[in-house]
């Protein structure tokens, strides 16, 4: 009995002993799950210089406002701001008078640090505000957002009140003395900027940051969406590529929705990509061997080389002193002068981990190329990302300055003629010489309207000139159009178009017009708009496929000179459009030509008004009342533009 007993006492001892272990054990293991899971912790900084984006249109308001503390304190996301250089901020939290540091608290954006107005565009401004958050702010990670204008190597994060702006060398600096570098980078750098997608900001950043999100081209703003709401989306397990893909998405759902308020569709050249900061070494050392390449081959080949660039797409093609090239682009349009554009494609496709563009040519990273001018050649040693590369832009810089161009200047249209060959064609052609020939870098042309009052409309401009043998030759007919509306159906007006993409099945053109909300030119609210229109086989005369602004054009003598940032907007917000044209005096009124006709234009005119909701296009096909002319462009090899005689069409 005292044996079984015993024996009792035996199990329940063993029985205890195992749950006690089994216990522990579930213990251990929730508490290394609990531990595997411990959330995150992320600042996010936001170096936010409003400009005249905000003075303007409120637009650096508009995107904080998306942002949500509920979100973000959910995600374990600390949002930190710095905010200046705008006249006027559209909210009532933000001093105009100050520089100062705010915190996203339940209450919306806090100031915690009051700071008296500082110069944006300053190391020193940028380096403090560096330094606070890390000093104040510990957390797991760190991220970074540039948000103002983008200028490509020039910088971004243009001051409205001092015209001054962040170089790649103030950015550089002021990161040299913040805790963000070797094992503390950023997790990710984002620039909610134009053109700053370039290879050698990248290369300034690969020492502070893990990852970079980026666009090549200029990066358009609507109050369809803010993307600064990706910072509402970060979830404490998301990988910096993550958020990054994201962010891409985010961008372009907005332009879809900016054009045509459809996903199948794009109609405005846009990019956004994110890039792996670790892998731009590698990219730099194949851009090296390949420049040495084009180094070694530019004094025997500087007119071909002078033809491909001139010839290359670049991005913010309006404002051409940027001189930005997609950097894959680029070394495909070089493969015949070196064997080592492929190392730098594969580099290319390494680094950039997510790439979103609607046009062929854009690949994730850009690099100065200058062809238009040499602006940031003298800062260019600084900041380069490749000292051979710099050598070699540097090189064919000079040769195209010492190259003498004379073979234009007897240019006249004594061989022009119109030759019809098909019905549905009129071809105009004009032979050059052969000094011409070999001097020849690009050609377009213009149609002018004969408006029988002494001056000649411009309502066309046409990329699409061939070169064949010694002959210049364009297309003209076809593609020129006249608004109306159904009220006013007999009554319509010349649009002024500029080619913009020539493809087999489409063209898509570009016409600058003035909305408003009443018929009268001189309404104050009144705003200049850039109308895209494609033609094709299913619209034969024409639709409009994207609209956009810029920032007002009274308030351009007070900004500083950069890009302004395209606006999205929808036609159908205002009841009436104007046409915009430039007229000049061509010939004189003995028919004679006038030389000086590029001087002499008219001021620009909106000509007719119409009602935006019933407006049509009419083709126009030189059967009218009108006496048309064109006129050929030619640049020559050293970016020297030289015009024809005009050219009567028949």
């Amino acid at each position: 009995m005292k044996n079984l007993f015993t024996n009792n006492i035996k199990k329940i001892v063993l029985i205890l002993i195992l749950l006690i272990v089994i216990i522990l054990a579930f213990s251990l293991y929730f508490s290394i799950k609990a531990k595997n899971q411990v959330t995150t912790s992320r600042t996010v900084m936001i170096y936010m210089v409003g400009a005249d984006l905000e003075s303007t249109i409120g637009m650096a308001t508009r995107d904080l406002k998306d942002v949500s503390y509920r979100k973000t304190k959910a995600n374990h996301v600390h949002v930190i701001l710095i905010a200046g250089g705008t006249t006027s901020w559209q909210n009532n939290y933000i001093d105009v008078n100050e520089s100062s540091i705010y915190s996203l608290e339940e209450s919306g954006f806090e100031k915690i640090d009051i700071r008296d107005r500082e110069n944006m565009g300053d190391t020193n401004n940028l380096n403090y505000f560096l330094n606070y958050v890390y000093d104040n702010y510990k957390s797991d990670k760190y991220d970074f957002i540039y948000w103002n204008h983008g200028g490509g190597v020039d910088g971004s994060e243009y001051d409205e009140f001092t015209s001054d702006h962040l170089t790649l060398a103030n950015m550089r600096d002021a990161f040299d003395n913040s805790p963000f570098q070797e094992d503390n980078k950023l997790e990710f750098l984002f620039f909610r900027t134009c053109l700053n997608g370039t290879v050698e900001i990248a290369n300034i950043y690969q020492k502070y940051a893990d990852y970079m999100i980026a666009s090549e081209e200029i990066a358009y703003v609507t109050n369809i969406d803010s993307l600064l709401r990706v910072i509402n989306e970060i979830k404490p397990s998301d990988t910096p590529v993550e958020i990054g893909k994201k962010e891409v998405d985010i961008y372009k759902r907005l332009i879809a929705h900016m054009c045509d308020e459809s996903l199948e569709k794009y109609c405005v050249d846009s990019t956004y990509s994110v890039i792996d900061l670790s892998k731009i070494n590698d990219l730099n050392n194949s851009i090296n061997e390949f420049s040495m390449d084009l180094l070694n081959e530019l004094p025997n080949r500087y007119e071909d080389f002078a033809k491909i660039r001139s010839n290359m797409s670049q991005y913010a093609d309006d404002i051409p002193y940027y001189d930005m090239v997609d950097l894959y682009d680029f070394t495909e349009n070089f493969d015949s002068y070196s064997t080592k554009g492929t190392l730098v494609r594969d580099a290319i496709e390494q680094a950039v981990i997510y790439n979103w563009s609607n046009t062929s040519h854009s690949h994730g990273l850009s690099i100065y190329f200058p062809y238009h001018n040499q602006m940031y050649l003298n800062i260019y040693s600084d900041i380069a990302s490749s000292s051979t590369y710099s050598n070699f832009i540097s090189s064919f810089y000079k040769v195209k300055n010492n190259t003498p161009s004379s073979s234009y200047s007897t240019f006249s249209n004594s061989n022009a003629m119109i030759a019809k060959k098909e019905e549905e064609a009129v071809d105009v052609t004009m032979e050059l010489t052969s000094d011409e020939v070999k001097d020849f870098s690009k050609a377009s042309y213009m149609v002018f309207a004969d408006t029988k009052d002494g001056y000649y409309e411009m309502i066309y401009q046409g990329e699409d000139v061939k070169l064949e043998d010694n002959t210049l030759k364009a297309n003209v007919k076809g593609k020129l159009l006249r608004l109306s509306d159904f009220e006013y159906e007999d009554d319509s007006g010349f649009l002024s178009l500029r080619e913009i993409e020539v493809q087999k099945d489409y063209i898509d053109l570009r016409t600058v017009a003035v909305l408003s909300m009443t018929n009268s030119m001189f309404y104050n609210k009144n705003f200049t708009a850039y109308l895209t229109i494609r033609l094709d086989k299913e619209h034969p005369n024409g639709y409009i496929q994207s609209i956009y602004t810029y920032l007002e054009d009274e308030n351009m003598d007070k900004k500083v000179d950069f890009a302004y940032t395209p606006v999205g907007i929808h036609l159908t917000d205002y009841p009436f459009i104007s046409l915009i044209s430039t007229r000049y005096k061509i010939l004189d009124e003995f028919g004679n030509y006038n030389p000086n006709w590029k001087m002499e234009s008219s001021s620009t005119i909106r000509s007719k008004t119409f009602k935006t909701d019933e407006i049509k296009f009419i083709k126009e096909d030189f059967s009218s009342n009108y006496d048309y002319y064109v006129v050929f462009k030619v640049t020559d090899l050293s970016n020297q533009e030289y015009y024809s005689l005009p050219i009567k069409l028949k």
